[in-house]
């Protein structure tokens, strides 16, 4: 189970401890984004033999600006959609975006590795971000 959360980007595996008691899995630690603690659920749960997952010991870490924060992931969404309805990224993306601290964090999957890069050039742009963090796979 470990080493699924390890094979996965932008998830801190190191502060998530993984449990397992009668095919319940239990989450702890802690993560950047309410993103990470999905993705970590859902990859424990895609686990054949887990019947439930326990993500109540899981926790997120809070923002110093949480507005700040809010208007860059906006931004950063604004900017995908920019690029989606002027053809600079192929139909069918399907991205999730959030910010802690100023570090945007992008989930999700893109038709090409072209789409991935523009993509996070595009963050990049965004006024106040620090860096950019990705999950992204191809579809």
């Amino acid at each position: 189970m470990k080493a699924l959360l390890i094979s996965e980007k932008d998830i801190p595996s190191d502060s998530i401890s993984v449990s397992t008691k009668d095919r319940i899995v239990i989450l702890q630690g802690t993560v950047d984004t309410v993103l990470q603690a999905h993705q970590a659920v859902e990859v424990a749960s895609s686990v054949s033999e887990v019947i439930d997952v326990v993500d109540t010991q899981l926790k997120v870490k809070d923002s110093k600006s949480l507005i700040g924060d809010a208007l860059i992931t906006a931004k950063v969404k604004g900017k995908i959609r920019h690029l989606f309805v002027n053809r600079k990224i192929a139909h069918g993306y399907e991205l999730h975006v959030e910010t802690t601290d100023q570090i945007v964090h992008i989930l999700g999957a893109v038709a090409r590795q072209a789409d991935l890069d523009t993509v996070v050039a595009a963050a990049k742009e965004v006024k106040g971000v620090k860096s950019v963090k990705t999950n992204i796979k191809l579809l």
